[in-house]
């Protein structure tokens, strides 16, 4: 018969017994504890080894700052390892808190920068190989890149990157939007292309800069720059305000040239 516990700590001794017996395979009535309608049931984590915790936070706790990166997660793009026999593929799960979604807003949505998708691709590989002490003599390449759609974030969405073996090296890459069910084949195509480790690429030129400077003669206020982007639809904030100085000038060859100077963006709690 169902009986209330007699106190608050007599019901969560009560609740760790019903665990415990649970988890060594007993069969529990769980209607017993709830006499009217049963609750929902909530999708726990299955990857045993990722250190994230899914306690509710007390009311009126402030939640935690998502530009730190947090305990078990492998890179702020790049989170979890979600590998199966199947396939290799590393996830993410963002809501648009993130400096890089909030601070990136294109027709009053947070979309997620096309860097972030190839930076992606380049942490991807990386944890796949073992890390920057694999590469330090190489460089890293991109190639065969396509953008299919933007990745838009209104609130939670799992961001997924599978990479394939190459026979002639790297990877193929994908950037999958997850859709509302959790299986891979629901996920929506984003990004695609090559990352590789090119022994062979070549340094680019060094360019002489104040004859460059020279040509431009017409300086922009590069606040201006992002009042104009903002009238299009493009609101960047602060940590994608990183143009410094623009200059607009005629080349050599009588095309006209763009000269801009950035200053990149640091702030406390982002690496």
């Amino acid at each position: 018969p169902h009986a209330q516990p007699a106190s608050h700590d007599e019901g969560v001794r009560q609740l760790l017994l019903l665990g415990r017996a649970f988890c060594n395979g007993h069969a529990i009535d769980w209607r017993q504890l709830w006499p009217g309608a049963l609750p929902g049931r909530v999708r726990l984590p299955t990857y045993p080894f990722a250190r994230e915790t899914y306690w509710v936070r007390p009311i009126g706790a402030r939640p935690p700052q998502s530009n730190r990166i947090e305990a078990g997660v492998l890179h702020p793009l790049v989170q979890r390892n979600t590998s199966t026999s199947d396939v290799q593929r590393f996830s993410s799960t963002f809501d648009a808190t993130e400096w890089f979604l909030r601070d990136h807003v294109v027709n009053g949505v947070s979309v997620l920068p096309g860097t972030a998708c190839l930076e992606m691709a380049v942490v991807a590989m990386l944890q796949s190989i073992g890390g920057l002490d694999a590469v330090r003599s190489s460089t890293m390449s991109i190639r065969e890149l396509v953008w299919m759609r933007p990745i838009v974030v209104a609130g939670p969405q799992d961001v997924h990157i599978t990479l394939q073996p190459r026979d002639a090296g790297g990877f193929r890459f994908e950037v999958h939007a997850a859709a509302a069910t959790p299986a891979l084949d629901d996920a929506v195509a984003c990004a695609a292309g090559i990352v590789l480790l090119d022994d062979t690429a070549e340094q680019p030129a060094r360019m002489d800069l104040d004859a460059l400077r020279s040509r431009c003669g017409v300086v922009i206020d590069a606040g201006r720059c992002y009042e104009v982007l903002a009238a299009l639809g493009l609101r960047y904030g602060p940590s994608f305000r990183a143009l410094t100085d623009v200059r607009v000038g005629t080349a050599a060859d009588g095309h006209a040239q763009v000269l801009a100077q950035i200053e990149r963006w640091r702030a406390a709690g982002n690496r």
